[in-house]
């Protein structure tokens, strides 16, 4: 069972004396908080990924010039 506290964004669980959060604009905020942070990972991931090809296609360019002269 669940009882209201003092304070009006949490709950106490009388079961197993655990207080509970209850904000829920808290919660939307922070899971919106880790999408835009995973978001950010992807992108860097992604730079990291077309700086990694570009040196690639760099090298195999000095490479084939390197042949032609």
């Amino acid at each position: 069972m669940k009882v209201k506290t003092d304070h009006p964004n949490y709950l106490k669980d009388l079961d197993n004396n655990a207080i509970l959060a209850n904000d829920k604009q808290a919660l939307l905020k922070h899971r919106k908080k880790l999408s835009e942070s995973q978001q950010i990972n992807n992108l860097r991931n992604e730079v990291n990924d077309l700086k990694h090809k570009l040196d690639l296609v760099l090298f195999h360019l000095q490479d084939i010039r390197g042949k032609h002269a």
